[in-house]
């Protein structure tokens, strides 16, 4: 890849340390040392704690942008301009707030002007453990996976990181 450039997507990371968290930081961290440039996008947020975090640090030659979590959003929009970018795009786990990146990836790709790569890391699996969450964003997220997030995965994603089962 002539571009060296990595854009990662998280909801949490350093100095959150769960298992997430953790991968990201030994993976990017390695990748970073030989030679990529990686920027982590995001959020401000640690587990229980809203907009704790800088905007911006810089973590064992990481770069690390953070951003408002809200509904809003519906989560947050990273500043990564896709139609210029020719490097890679890591999305770990499988955001419903992700939906922005996959369907301008696609329009990209029908287009012929899509010039990066995109993996996607499912930690937990692609089909998380549904009890955890409440039941309206249960049935949102089992409703989004099941039809729009299939399609993406099938359509737009390069490449899956499979880091459990």
């Amino acid at each position: 890849m002539k571009n060296k450039h990595i854009h990662v997507m998280t909801k949490y990371f350093y100095p959150v340390a769960a298992g997430i968290e953790t991968n990201i930081l030994e993976t990017y961290s390695v990748l970073q040392k030989i030679g990529w440039n990686v920027t982590i996008h995001t959020t401000t947020d640690n587990y229980g704690q809203k907009n704790k975090l800088s905007l911006k640090e810089n973590f064992r030659g990481l770069n690390i942008k953070r951003y408002v979590f809200g509904s809003e959003n519906w989560g947050y929009v990273p500043d990564i301009d896709l139609n210029k970018f020719e490097g890679l795009l890591a999305l770990h786990n499988f955001n419903v707030y992700y939906w922005r990146i996959f369907l301008q990836t696609l329009w990209l790709k029908i287009t012929g002007q899509k010039k990066f790569k995109l993996v996607v890391t499912p930690h937990g699996g692609f089909n998380p453990e549904w009890n955890i969450f409440p039941t309206g964003v249960r049935l949102i997220k089992q409703i989004y996976h099941a039809t729009l997030g299939t399609m993406f995965m099938n359509l737009v994603v390069d490449k899956v990181r499979a880091v459990s089962e």
